[in-house]
C-alpha cells in the first residue's frame, strides 16, 4: 500500500495528524465521519506527541519511552491511513478538500484507447477436424499499450460446398449461405490471450471450409480494425 502521502520524519508525521484534527473539528459532521473516530484520532495525537517528546530528551529517555514512542506512531498512523481510506477516498474529498488535509487528489484512471493495429494468422491442421491459428500482428507498425493490445477476438464460420440451405443457415451451426466479406459476416468468436489457439470442430464438417478473422481486444473489450478474412478446409 502506497504511504507517500505520509511525511517520512515522526515531527511531520505529527504535524499531520495535528493538521488533520484542525479540519475534521471543522468538518467531520458534514464528511459524516463518527464521532468516535476523531476523538480516538485525537487521542492518538495526544499520546504520540507525549511520547515523541520523552523519546526526543536525550538526558532521560530509554529504550522503554523509544519502544512507546514507536507503538504510539504506528497506532496514529494506522488511524490516518483508516480515515485517509474510509472517509478522504470514499467518497472522494473535492480538490480543495484534500488540499486542506495536505493530500493529493487521486490520479484518474488511465484511458485505454481501442487497439489500432490489424491481426493475421497462419492455419495449419493437427490432424482430423483439429486447426492450429497461430495469430501474429501484422507489422506491429502501430505502437499499442499493453492494456489496448489485451487479446485477441478470434470469429468463424462453416461453409459447406455450394452455400448452406436455409435451415442449416439458420441452425445451430449457423453455416454460411456464402463466402464472407468481412469478419462481421462470421456468427461465432471465442477470446484468447494465447497466439496460438486451436479449434476442434465435428467430424462431420470435414471437408468443407472454415472461415475466420481475427481483431485485437483492449481490456474492455473494445475491437480494433477487422484483419483479412482467412480460410481453409477442414482436414
Amino acid at each position: 500500500m502506497s504511504t507517500n502521502w505520509l511525511p517520512g520524519t515522526r515531527v511531520g508525521q505529527l504535524a499531520l495528524a495535528r493538521q488533520w484534527q484542525a479540519v475534521l473539528t471543522a468538518s467531520a459532521n458534514g464528511w459524516d465521519i463518527p464521532a468516535a473516530d476523531v476523538t480516538a484520532f485525537t487521542g492518538l495525537i495526544t499520546t504520540a506527541a507525549a511520547a515523541l517528546e520523552k523519546a526526543q530528551d536525550r538526558a532521560t529517555r530509554t529504550h522503554i519511552d523509544a519502544a512507546a514512542c514507536e507503538a504510539a506512531f504506528k497506532e496514529l498512523t494506522g488511524k490516518m491511513r483508516y480515515l485517509k481510506n474510509n472517509y478522504f477516498n470514499s467518497p472522494p474529498r473535492t480538490a480543495a478538500e484534500l488540499a486542506s488535509l495536505e493530500l493529493s487528489p487521486r490520479n484518474p484512471p488511465t484511458e485505454v484507447p481501442p487497439p489500432k493495429n490489424q491481426v493475421t494468422a497462419k492455419h495449419r491442421p493437427l490432424g482430423d477436424h483439429l486447426i492450429e491459428l497461430v495469430i501474429e500482428i501484422v507489422g506491429d507498425g502501430i505502437t499499442d499499450n499493453k492494456a489496448s493490445d489485451y487479446g485477441f477476438r478470434v470469429y468463424w464460420g462453416i461453409m459447406p460446398s455450394g452455400g448452406a440451405s436455409v435451415e442449416a443457415a439458420t441452425g445451430r451451426k449457423r453455416e454460411l449461405r456464402q463466402a464472407p466479406a468481412g469478419g462481421e459476416d462470421l456468427p461465432f468468436s471465442r477470446f484468447t490471450r494465447k497466439k496460438k489457439e486451436v479449434f476442434d470442430f465435428d467430424s462431420a464438417d470435414r471437408g468443407k471450409t472454415v472461415y475466420f478473422c481475427i481483431r485485437l481486444e483492449n481490456a474492455k473489450g473494445q475491437g480494433g480494425p477487422w484483419g483479412p478474412v482467412l480460410d481453409t478446409v477442414i482436414p
